[in-house]
């Protein structure tokens, strides 16, 4: 019994320790790169070429989709928000979705130095937005150096790359600007955007992404102290049961023959 004497204050220590690195690894984890860390290829706009595709079909989740090719698209861009389909705030899109990931970047003038990161930047449902108190710091911002992307694939090993990356990434994807629809139901269609010069409803690309690969993985302590975080307060809780429960059993046992 003596060797467990400990165990309890150790366990309340490490549920302490595990919480506070949980939160300041979740607080930590979306940080953006330093501007002397962004590669070259995001110092371009996307590059955008007309096309004569044929629209095509294709399987996805069990659900037939036609998707009808409108330019040709390559684009580089550091993550600043994306959506997440599994979570709360988003009503429309679930790990079922055909458009499995929105990822909102920034290019070109807007990542040219460290401005970027006077911003807050978050993502719904179909939209991405930024905010600033600082009107100086937004006349600075260029609107037409962002854009949100709702993305969609055919291959399993492009979408594993696009689902691996994090605010804070610098990532390369290369498709088609589309049109898609689940098959026959070309009225429910959701159009992709032509141009980076507008804003508001119908101003997002839709991109069919034929190839994906992350160029420059953001800063990752915030996500080594959070999944550190995260398992110390697993250990922890282990900890405390053991210390509710075993413990007073074996005290019991030892005491009661």
């Amino acid at each position: 019994m003596h060797s467990l004497r400990f165990l309890n204050p150790a366990a309340n220590f490490l549920l302490a320790a595990a919480l506070l690195c949980t939160v300041a690894g979740w607080w930590r984890k979306g940080e953006l790169p330093d501007a002397r860390d962004i590669q070259s290829e995001l110092r371009h706009a996307p590059q955008q070429q007309s096309t004569e595709r044929a629209p095509f079909d294709f399987l996805y989740r069990g659900e037939r989709y036609t998707v009808e090719p409108l330019a040709d698209y390559e684009m580089a861009g550091l993550i600043v928000s994306h959506n997440n389909p599994q979570g709360w705030g988003d009503i429309y899109h679930d790990a079922s979705s055909v458009d499995f990931r929105d990822l909102c970047v920034i290019w070109g003038p807007n990542v040219a130095d460290n401005n970027f990161h006077n911003f807050e930047y978050w993502s719904e449902s179909w939209t991405c937005n930024i905010r600033t108190a600082r009107q100086e710091v937004y006349e600075q911002f260029d609107p037409r150096a962002l854009s949100n992307n709702h993305l969609l694939t055919n291959d399993a090993q492009v979408e594993a790359v696009i689902q691996s990356a994090r605010i804070g990434d610098q990532i390369w994807l290369k498709g088609m600007l589309v049109s898609y629809y689940l098959t026959g139901m070309k009225p429910m269609a959701r159009t992709s955007s032509l141009t980076r010069n507008d804003t508001g409803n119908g101003a997002c690309e839709v991109l069919f992404v034929e190839e994906a690969s992350i160029l420059k993985r953001g800063p990752s302590f915030g996500h080594l102290l959070y999944r550190s975080g995260l398992l110390a307060l697993l250990v922890g809780i282990v900890a405390k049961l053991i210390c509710l429960f075993f413990v007073p059993l074996r005290y019991y046992r030892a005491n009661n023959g």
